[in-house]
């Protein structure tokens, strides 16, 4: 498995440093639409819920692409190729360096990553691994 591959989902309710990056893209996309100004800005907290998932919901509505308030294949390639706009690149960039991300799946179940340690299925695991490589012991 690739360490710095990241999970196919990022559904509502996931957490991290990789969604602060997502809802930084969606408040600059929300901007350039005068048509979106009911819509605030998402608070970039870590979670990808209340308005960060209302702004993925018009930026998939407005691409025509599934309205499920979630980040799966079909986003991703709609933000690559309409935008430029890579979560796999962000995730291999320092600013996503130190913390944990957690996904969650379509069918409710979570996996967690942290660079260079890849997708483990519970928390404890990858924060011993975490703290492990990155204090190495």
């Amino acid at each position: 498995m690739d360490p710095d591959k990241i999970p196919d989902y990022m559904e509502p309710d996931s957490e991290g440093p990789l969604v602060n990056v997502l809802i930084q893209f969606l408040n600059q996309w929300k901007q350039q639409y005068a048509s979106l100004a009911y819509l605030q800005l998402a608070t970039e907290n870590g979670r990808l819920g209340g308005r960060a998932t209302l702004l993925l919901m018009a930026f998939q509505k407005r691409q025509c692409i599934s309205v499920d308030g979630g980040c799966g294949p079909e986003t991703r390639r709609k933000l690559s190729k309409m935008f430029n706009f890579d979560l796999t690149k962000y995730a291999a960039s320092s600013d996503t360096e130190d913390g944990i991300t957690t996904f969650v799946q379509p069918d409710g179940t979570l996996l967690y990553w942290a660079r260079y340690i890849g997708i483990q299925k519970d928390r404890r695991t990858i924060e011993m691994m975490f703290r492990r490589s990155r204090y190495g012991n």
